[in-house]
């Protein structure tokens, strides 16, 4: 394996060429990748199930080659500090990074381990981690300059469950 992006790179594989519908006189049409053409009406059950399936793999490869696509558009704009920019005839925009969600409990818990130090002050427990559900961020990102509170906080953060997307409108 070498350092060059390029033979390093995963090629995304499509299925095998998946027949082109076209209109005729009497309907629909299916010309197969051999060239055959196949009236969409007069196709063997067993044809049209072939096709039905490649289509499908199709659709599922179109969708991972969507994604790769996204995931590089969504690093593109990550780096420029950007929730849009312009790209030729078009303008791309990318979904903002999901907010941090904080595990409540852990989060109050460690806290207040700290507070009982008196690392913290108890005040400012309350005031970012309330005896509710959710813990409010300003608070607790004024608490991330104490190291020992940034430890705690980085603990209790929760995975996103959001994917990011991204979408192109033609100018």
């Amino acid at each position: 394996m070498t350092n060059d992006p390029v033979q390093q790179s995963h090629e995304l594989e499509l299925p095998a060429a998946a027949p082109v519908l076209v209109e005729v006189q009497a309907g629909y049409a299916l010309v197969s990748a051999d060239g055959t053409v196949v009236e969409l009406d007069e196709a063997p059950d067993e044809l049209l199930a072939e096709w039905l399936a490649t289509y499908a793999e199709l659709a599922a490869a179109a969708v991972n080659h969507r994604n790769a696509v996204v995931r590089e558009v969504i690093r593109r704009a990550d780096a420029r500090g950007a929730r849009q920019f312009r790209a030729g005839d078009f303008t791309v925009k990318v979904d903002a990074p999901p907010a941090k969600e904080y595990d409540g409990s852990i989060l109050r818990a460690g806290l207040e381990e700290l507070a009982a130090a008196g690392v913290i002050d108890a005040e400012a427990l309350d005031a970012c981690v309330p005896l509710r559900p959710h813990p409010l961020a300003r608070g607790i990102e004024n608490l991330r300059v104490i190291p020992a509170a940034a430890k705690v906080i980085d603990g209790a953060v929760k995975p996103s469950r959001r994917n990011r997307g991204a979408s192109v409108h033609r100018r």
